[in-house]
């Protein structure tokens, strides 16, 4: 098992700044969650659906009905604000698919403090540093027991779960291209090529190594 240091997060960072589309991207989902942090409005909802979908590539083939699932679900925002992790799942749930990607992101921009996000270069990070052999998640309760154990066992629990995304997100990315694959991020990409961005990515590997109990 091996597990980042802080210094891993700070080189994540520090890359996550070179890449300014996705820094904008973040902030102006942030800034409407924060203006509009209901989930009783259908524009509203649907804004929100549509931003996730559109700017984090969650691959929504229906965002509008999507939108409406969510406007249809009971107390969303007392669960939003209460943490409940649950609300992940149903949001996800819908139409006999598993919107985890999408359910995780739209809950976080709602609860940063709570809510990790999910999508594949974060589960492969964790299945690299921690869990070995990579496995379908069917659930995001049961990613949240994973990501918060590594969290903790990592020492950094002080740490974001926003920063915690971005170092997963960025060294699942690096392992896709040091096997050459380019079906990634354009912008990440060429990050990638610069003399600067390739010594931070380096710096993204892990090297805090603890016996499995």
């Amino acid at each position: 098992m091996i597990l980042p240091a802080f210094s891993n997060i700070v080189a994540a960072r520090n890359l996550y700044k070179m890449l300014e589309g996705w820094e904008k991207a973040r902030q102006l989902i942030s800034s409407y969650f924060v203006s509009n942090p209901n989930n009783d409005d259908e524009l509203e909802v649907t804004v929100k659906t549509l931003l996730i979908n559109g700017l984090y590539h969650t691959n929504l083939e229906s965002p509008l009905s999507v939108a409406n699932h969510i406007l249809n679900l009971d107390m969303v925002d007392e669960k939003m604000q209460a943490g409940d992790i649950i609300v992940v799942d149903q949001i996800a749930s819908f139409d006999k698919l598993n919107l985890i990607s999408f359910g995780s992101k739209y809950a976080h921009f709602h609860n940063e403090k709570v809510f990790p996000l999910y999508d594949q270069y974060v589960w492969k990070s964790l299945v690299y540093c921690w869990q070995g052999k990579s496995y379908p998640i069917h659930d995001y309760q049961t990613f949240y027991k994973i990501i918060d154990s590594f969290r903790k066992l990592a020492g950094l629990n002080y740490i974001s779960w926003a920063d915690i995304d971005r170092y997963l997100w960025l060294l699942g990315m690096k392992k896709d291209l040091e096997k050459g694959k380019t079906e990634i991020s354009k912008e990440v990409f060429n990050v990638y090529q610069t003399s600067v961005g390739k010594k931070l990515f380096q710096a993204l590997e892990p090297s805090v190594k603890i016996a499995k109990k």
